[in-house]
């Protein structure tokens, strides 16, 4: 029901909700805001966000309810977009001025294509589910075959047989082994550093410092999809 934080001069808990959580996979860190989606009846009526450098919450109201038939096409420019399925209408949250804007809706809808928005038609929209983050390398899937690569700070990540690789984007073919670990869950970037889960442990890789176990908690053991973000300010 709420956040447990770590940063270099403490670390502690602050509770948010009224009952526990489970289902994290929707909620998302924007800029120093992070999105907590929580749904009450299949539907939302608010959008709680909390200011990871102080720790406040904050909420953008809505004119029409979001329902949980939704999901989360990704970031760009501090908006985070979404998609509600039910209703068909997709939206972009701006939690810097506590703003929601319909974007999609009717004859056009929103996609990330080389780093860029572009509007593409609803029944093209709605054939298949996009997300910002995820891109495909040909080269990449040519040598290891089909992986889930993220793109971060100039850089292609990807896993493949435990080993975390990365790539220079103005590199192609050049790979980089990171570190092997075994077990692996789930897993995030943030600029040039990895968080991830394996069984009740989250660890933290940086080329400076290696890997370093960060906390443990039981119930990555069972819910560990989206648990955990690392922000890093500025």
């Amino acid at each position: 029901n709420g956040i447990f934080f770590i940063n270099k001069d403490k670390t502690g808990a602050k509770e948010y909700l009224d009952e526990d959580l489970y289902d994290n996979s929707n909620s998302r860190l924007v800029g120093k805001y992070y999105f907590i989606f929580n749904f009450t009846g299949g539907i939302m009526n608010d959008i709680l966000y909390i200011n990871m450098e102080d720790y406040g919450k904050n909420y953008i109201y809505l004119n029409k309810v979001i329902n949980n038939n939704m999901y989360i096409n990704g970031i760009y420019d501090n908006h985070l977009y979404l998609t509600d399925l039910k209703d068909k209408v997709q939206y972009s949250l701006n939690p810097y001025t506590e703003s929601i804007e319909v974007v999609g809706q009717n004859s056009s809808f929103v996609i990330m294509n080389n780093n860029k928005l572009e509007n593409i038609p609803k029944r093209e929209f709605f054939s298949n589910k996009y997300y910002f983050n995820s891109v495909s390398v040909d080269g990449i899937n040519k040598r290891f075959g089909k992986v889930d690569v993220t793109e971060s700070n100039n850089y292609y990540y990807f896993v493949k047989d435990n080993i975390f690789y990365k790539q220079n984007i103005n590199h192609p073919g050049v790979y980089i082994k990171l570190f092997k670990f075994d077990g692996v869950t789930d897993w995030m970037v943030t600029d040039n550093d990895i968080i991830f889960t394996v069984g009740d442990m989250l660890y933290l890789f940086s080329e400076k410092y290696g890997i370093k176990p960060i906390a443990r908690n039981n119930e990555f053991k069972f819910n560990y999809k989206n648990m955990c973000s690392l922000y890093k300010k500025s």
